[in-house]
């Protein structure tokens, strides 16, 4: 892998250990990442922190199992994990509408999530939630990452992202005031 791939490739591997905890085990090498190259709007995001994206999608036979916990998840493995040099292309959303039948599902896990976490319902979460969370993450996105320069599918890419926030965020209060 080259050394540019391999860096990259190591601080997604950590963002991923920070958000979900260790990824595999010492030993053998027995699941592989392939860093996924998404497809959006007529184009392939290369910028906006969505590339590599990596996912475990080899594994060897009874090494690697779901927890079966949300939509996200990654392989439980036992034994170490490596990456794969090649990129798997991705087309889950090749039209918009798709995208945004799919981002309805994937709001309603995340405000479960919120629902797990005990969110309170208060003056300085909405503030959080509705303001500040989705507009840092599409700043992110579109400024450290780079993603302004994916083009208009970058740009969109980046706000809808800042918007799952707020739209789980509703759903989730929703639920909550219904309750």
């Amino acid at each position: 892998i080259s050394p540019k791939k391999k860096e990259l490739f190591e601080r997604h591997e950590r963002l991923l250990e920070e958000r979900d905890g260790k990824i595999g085990k010492d030993g053998e090498i027995v699941a592989f990442f392939i860093a996924r190259k998404n497809f959006f709007l007529g184009k392939f995001l290369t910028f906006g922190g969505v590339h590599p994206d990596g996912v475990i999608r080899l594994f060897k036979k009874g090494k690697a199992r779901l927890p079966a916990k949300s939509v996200h998840e990654q392989f439980e493995v036992d034994g170490a994990v490596s990456w794969l040099e090649n990129d798997l292309y991705h087309y889950d959303a090749p039209t918009f509408s798709r995208y945004l039948v799919r981002s309805n599902r994937y709001t309603s896990l995340t405000a479960k999530e919120y629902e797990q976490k005990h969110i309170p319902l208060n003056f300085a979460n909405f503030l959080k939630y509705m303001f500040f969370f989705p507009f840092w993450r599409a700043f992110l996105m579109l400024f450290r990452y780079k993603g302004i320069l994916d083009g208009f599918p970058g740009i969109v890419f980046a706000i809808y992202s800042g918007l799952h926030i707020r739209s789980s965020y509703i759903k989730y209060r929703e639920a909550k005031k219904c309750e």
